[in-house]
């Protein structure tokens, strides 16, 4: 594929679009890190608290924050009231005190903000996703260091207030700071001081990483849904949050991911054939089915430069990339929820939460 035009590679494509691989169920990762992350929880718990009664106590209040959580998303803005959270809230004060009362009282403070997100009162979002930060930084300085990732997620869920309130930039450059946390220890604007502390960001490397990889997905759904909505202003998520992020490729998922950027950064630079010939071998691999979204976007990148060609069997290609993406890559439901909505750090046995409402 050496010295090709832009139609020339769009052949090359029309000619193996529907002879991609299907995506494999089997997971790049050996572990869930939900699971490590809660068995890892109860070790830090018991040190801290030395009671099994009261972390039982603790643990059974806050998962009631779950379902509170669900009634929130399902219900819709209008009639939703505070009525159950507060009932909760007051029988927690009740039961619990010290480091217990602290630990149950931060689930409900991410729940009390998604309550201020559907209500679209993006300032109180904020403030009570702050407040959870600050708790959960206590309790990490206490040595619950496994409460790193509830504070990462708030971030997320701030990344997702400032794109719904229509700061969309600021929200990109938290976006970015977060996954180059992640990835490399990089505080940059991260709500919260113990970012800046490397020793803590070094505290439970597995756990850590399988929460980048599950983030880094998230926030890419999050650019796909945006520059949907804001498809008429043509604005560009990719670069503001993914084009110069740069980390090592010493796993699996991480030169996926190293891949995917370096594709997007081609097709951004407007090296098209060569955008499209990578793109080709990329897609050879079948991938784990946990990076269906990676594909998805890459997808639409090729459908945006079909476009503003002038290539005779645009609508036959268009037709073979929407053909796959339906029968291989299921993009209807990919794109009828953004799964950087869902909640990504989950009490054990508790179901992920739609953390904050699709954009």
């Amino acid at each position: 594929m050496k010295n090709l035009s832009i139609n020339d590679a769009f052949d090359q494509l029309l000619i193996v679009c529907d002879r991609f691989p299907a995506s494999t169920n089997e997971s790049t990762m050996v572990y869930n890190y939900n699971k490590l992350m809660n068995i890892l929880q109860k070790k830090e718990l018991f040190e801290l608290i030395g009671n099994q009664d009261q972390i039982d106590a603790a643990h059974k209040l806050s998962a009631q924050f779950g379902d509170i959580a669900h009634d929130i998303v399902r219900g819709g803005p209008k009639g939703l009231t505070l009525d159950t959270y507060e009932a909760l809230e007051k029988e927690i004060e009740d039961k619990l005190s010290g480091d217990p009362y602290i630990f149950s009282k931060q689930w409900g403070l991410s729940v009390k903000a998604l309550y201020f997100y559907k209500k679209g009162d993006y300032k109180k979002a904020f403030d009570f996703s702050l407040e959870c930060i600050i708790l959960n930084e206590y309790l990490v300085r206490e040595g619950l260091f496994t409460l790193l990732f509830r504070t990462a997620e708030q971030n997320k869920n701030i990344v997702r207030v400032f794109f719904r309130n229509g700061d969309w930039e600021k929200g990109a450059s938290l976006a970015k700071d977060l996954l180059s946390y992640l990835f490399n220890g990089d505080k940059g604007g991260l709500y919260g001081k113990i970012f800046g502390e490397i020793a803590i960001w070094k505290e439970i490397p597995y756990v850590r990483e399988g929460y980048a990889y599950e983030c880094f997905r998230a926030i890419v759904s999050l650019m796909i849904h945006f520059e949907k909505r804001w498809e008429k202003k043509n604005v560009d998520v990719f670069s503001k949050i993914f084009s110069t992020l740069e980390f090592e490729m010493d796993t699996p998922d991480r030169q996926i991911i190293s891949q995917w950027i370096f594709l997007f950064n081609l097709s951004r630079e407007g090296k098209h054939v060569d955008f499209l010939r990578e793109f080709i071998l990329f897609m050879q691999d079948p991938l784990s089915r946990q990076y269906d979204i990676l594909k998805i976007s890459l997808f639409i990148e090729v459908r945006e430069l079909l476009k503003t060609s002038h290539y005779l069997q645009s609508e036959a290609l268009l037709h073979a990339i929407n053909n796959y993406m339906e029968k291989e890559l299921n993009v209807k439901e990919f794109l009828k929820k953004d799964i950087s909505a869902i909640n990504l750090v989950v009490l054990e046995n508790a179901t992920p939460v739609e953390a904050i409402q699709a954009l």
